[in-house]
């Protein structure tokens, strides 16, 4: 069994090109959601060993409002990655489904009648 089928996400793909726009863009809000995740364990730490153990009260305040700023970015990036994500696999399921309607729509009858049911699904 194959782990991986390069083919078949090629012919997935297809159905995404007329959604080339929201998936670029589902694509950079992915990169801005890991990168914005990978900052703030970086400025955590910077602020333990500067702002913490320095005992610098005025530039701790200032870190935690940025990291609650990041914190928060990340979080609309998360959403926007998801709400996009699942509005294009959702359209490019429409769009299987209505091509697969409109080819089973077009045999003919006589192919039903001879053609198990569950041959067909």
């Amino acid at each position: 069994m194959k782990i991986f089928d390069f083919k078949l996400l090629f012919k997935v793909l297809k159905y995404a090109n007329p959604y080339r726009l929201v998936f670029l863009f589902t694509v950079l809000y992915s990169i801005s959601f890991g990168l914005l995740s990978a900052v703030r364990p970086l400025l955590i730490q910077f602020t333990v060993d500067n702002y913490i153990i320095g005992d610098n009260q005025q530039g701790l305040l200032y870190m935690v409002i940025l990291i609650s700023i990041l914190l928060f970015l990340e979080a609309f990036f998360q959403f926007l990655f998801v709400f996009r994500s699942n509005y294009l696999g959702q359209k490019i399921i429409k769009d299987i489904r209505l091509e697969l309607f409109s080819k089973l729509v077009s045999f003919r009858v006589k192919f039903f009648d001879k053609t198990p049911t569950g041959q067909l699904i």
